[in-house]
């Protein structure tokens, strides 16, 4: 919590629900990004018979569909996961999620 006093952010746990609902959410997520791709690839996009548009959105939809896991994973270990208190988010602009704001014990930033 060296981080905190520095800075001056008042970080908290994230709660067991507040975890499985953001594992939820990503899991939704990568779900409607998967049937995107999926529609996409039944194509059979390849280099030599698509355009250069269709090739970088397959190849965006294979990075949301990787981060979306590492995501996930971050979030299944069983190490605490830190997140700017909401009071402070709002006050720094990030909103009421805290998204920028969340680590993952000592794994680092999410």
């Amino acid at each position: 919590m060296e981080e905190e006093a520095a800075s001056g952010v008042r970080m908290r746990e994230l709660t067991s629900g507040e975890r499985e609902e953001l594992i939820e959410a990503l899991k939704q997520k990568w779900d409607q990004v998967n049937m995107a791709y999926q529609k996409t690839t039944f194509k059979n996009i390849s280099t030599s018979n698509s355009t250069i548009g269709e090739i970088r959105w397959k190849e965006n939809c294979e990075k949301q569909l990787a981060q979306i896991e590492k995501d996930i994973a971050r979030l299944s270990v069983k190490a605490p996961i830190f997140v700017v208190d909401d009071e402070d988010a709002a006050a720094m602009g990030m909103g009421a999620s805290g998204a920028g704001g969340v680590s993952a014990g000592r794994s680092g930033r999410l």
